[in-house]
């Protein structure tokens, strides 16, 4: 069990091992996304213009040259392609998820699995686990992959394991692809209930543009200017990372607009917790793969006041989120 509580904030690279794309192959697959399609899916129920309208393809273009670090990031200064980035993202990342993917044996990152045998215990005691998840992905294979994990472990019917899954906060701050759970209205089949990309008839392929539709208009975009305000996602992520215990950052990037967003609190948090220790555990634990030294200064200053920088760079790991997990041990040490 988990009885200390525990944070777990997460970007792409949480998702990279369950083989979801990071920032550059999601650009390049948007850009791959047809024109014709982003204008079929977006008039599906309305009057369609003949041609493709001018502000679709100039989407393409204003994308690829701003050269911004992520499709967030530039549709945060460009609202006005709202509408067509949220299609193109759904349409993309649908085609993502994968449920086979999220139980490979061959996948040597699976750091679900390791916070999953974590909070095992007997079935009486799951709702006194204090774990909360706050994504930045708009995916759903954290939630498709607990309830598996509930359901299997403990001989769940299907809504018991939804209601079991419910125990453990998950907060998409920028909205997610739709609910699993079939009995929302918001419900979007995990990679479209395995629709294939080619060979179906018009009617499901009308019937596929409808949930990329529904699960577009479950994705939030916020304008750069506007900050944090008014966001349900940011205010309920800010509040359980103000509230946190420990503190554990999975493949995620540290973009300045997201830290941004969750200011104050994620720094008061730090100050803290980061140069806490319970025993020997510590209270903060971030990934920071692929980055440079000078790039990690940047994070903890990002981060942390100045007193405390120095235990912050201690807590960064150049590791995968499996590896620094068994590294510190921060998810199971009590």
């Amino acid at each position: 069990m988990i009885h200390k509580n525990t944070v777990f904030v997460l970007g792409a690279g949480a998702s990279y091992p369950y083989g979801f794309p990071l920032g550059v192959k999601l650009r390049q697959d948007i850009m791959k996304v047809p024109a014709t399609y982003l204008h079929d899916v977006k008039f599906l129920d309305r009057p369609k213009p003949i041609a493709v309208e001018p502000s679709t393809t100039e989407f393409f273009q204003a994308f690829i040259e701003s050269k911004a670090p992520s499709i967030d990031a530039f549709l945060a200064n460009r609202m006005e392609f709202a509408e067509i980035g949220r299609i193109a993202i759904a349409k993309v990342l649908l085609g993502y998820e994968v449920v086979h993917r999220l139980f490979d044996d061959a996948n040597d990152d699976d750091w679900y699995a390791a916070v999953f045998n974590a909070i095992r215990c007997p079935r009486e005691h799951l709702g006194s686990n204090k774990v909360s998840f706050v994504t930045f992905n708009y995916d759903r294979s954290l939630e498709l992959a607990l309830w598996s994990f509930l359901r299997h472990t403990y001989k769940l019917t299907d809504d018991e394991a939804w209601t079991a899954t419910a125990q453990f906060p998950i907060v998409h701050v920028y909205g997610s692809l739709g609910s699993l759970n079939p009995q929302s209205q918001n419900f979007v089949p995990y990679g479209l209930g395995g629709l294939r990309d080619s060979g179906i008839s018009s009617a499901d392929e009308q019937h596929r543009q409808r949930l990329v539709t529904k699960a577009a208009s479950q994705i939030r975009v916020i304008p750069e200017h506007r900050g944090d305000q008014h966001s349900e996602g940011f205010d309920r992520a800010k509040k359980i990372i103000s509230e946190a215990e420990r503190l554990v950052f999975l493949g995620f990037a540290f973009d300045d607009l997201n830290v941004t967003r969750l200011s104050p609190d994620l720094q008061g948090a730090m100050n803290a917790i980061v140069d806490a220790l319970d025993g020997d555990a510590p209270r903060f634990a971030g990934t920071v793969f692929g980055l440079r030294d000078a790039e990690i200064r940047r994070v903890a200053k990002l981060i942390t006041p100045a007193s405390k920088r120095l235990s912050t760079m201690q807590g960064l790991h150049a590791m995968r989120s499996t590896d620094m997990l068994r590294h510190t041990g921060i998810h199971i040490c009590d």
